[in-house]
């Protein structure tokens, strides 16, 4: 499996020693995996309608 972009330049500051002086630091990018959805049209979800993403993000919050 071949590191992501993010891995890849964090490993590379570690290498450089651009990290040292952080105390406890480790690679948060080590492990993630990134997937892809294969489901066929069917079945994926329908999109948000216009109506439901102004209800739930026109808040004030």
């Amino acid at each position: 499996m071949e590191p992501n972009l993010l891995s890849a330049i964090v490993s590379g500051a570690e290498k450089e020693g651009l990290v040292d002086a952080v105390s406890g630091f480790t690679n948060p990018f080590k492990r993630l995996a990134l997937t892809v959805d294969r489901r066929g049209e069917d079945g994926r979800r329908a999109p948000f309608a216009e109506a439901d993403l102004k209800a739930n993000f026109g808040t004030g919050v």
